[in-house]
């Protein structure tokens, strides 16, 4: 087997099998930067060798900084795929549930430097037809962005995507919207199956202030 092991990074790692390992990642965190992502390192043992991560100056590339993306935390193992046989994808998930129908204006930051709005009107919460107009609405800026949007299976709420492991920031604006919106952080385990954290991160419905969630990716 092979198996990548993080330290002092607030991650869970488990491995399903030869060759795949899952690492979730920090939860969504109430901050407009800062995904919950300690500093620490990346230790790889695969069936050509071992690259032990190291922390501080003259730290190796398997070092990662704080707020560190997933995108970067598997860059940073493929520079050693030839001495470990490791290989590393990255990939960003969260599960949006809107409170009720109706109205809502929100802003989308990911690969795009400047945050994207997108705004729609849900005819229902609760049931993929009723939540296809947010779906329409993000990934119409999907260009921009980098973020995809699906329904979830249940109906309940979509999933937002970014396939190259870059934070996922979404907020709310000065906008008052239907309700409030709940964010949390999402992951794939070893057969594909989507796994949702269960701490959530609330984006209130009011307009006195902006709310803002930072989600970091996870690592296959």
């Amino acid at each position: 087997n092979q198996t990548i092991s993080v330290s002092n990074a607030n991650m869970r790692t488990n491995t399903y099998g030869n060759n795949y390992t899952v690492a979730s990642g920090a939860v969504a965190s109430n901050t407009a930067s800062g995904n919950g992502v300690t500093a620490g390192a990346v230790n790889i043992l695969g069936h050509r060798g071992q690259i032990i991560g190291q922390t501080g100056v003259g730290a190796s590339g398997l070092a990662i900084a704080a707020s560190g993306s997933a995108q970067t935390m598997a860059t940073n193992i493929n520079k050693f795929t030839d001495a470990t046989g490791v290989t590393a994808t990255a990939r960003t998930e969260a599960q949006v549930i809107f409170g009720a129908a109706g109205n809502y204006t929100l802003t989308i930051q990911s690969d795009n430097t400047t945050a994207q709005t997108v705004t729609f009107n849900l005819s229902s919460a609760s049931t993929s037809d009723g939540l296809s107009a947010a779906v329409t609405a993000i990934n119409d800026q999907a260009s921009k962005t980098g973020v995809t949007a699906v329904v979830n299976e249940a109906g309940s709420g979509i999933v937002l995507a970014n396939q190259t492991g870059n934070d996922i920031v979404l907020r709310d604006t000065v906008t008052t919207n239907a309700a409030d919106v709940t964010v949390n952080k999402a992951y794939r385990d070893g057969s594909g199956t989507l796994q949702v954290d269960t701490t959530a991160v609330t984006l209130d419905f009011d307009n006195t202030v902006a709310d803002y969630t930072t989600v970091s990716g996870y690592i296959q």
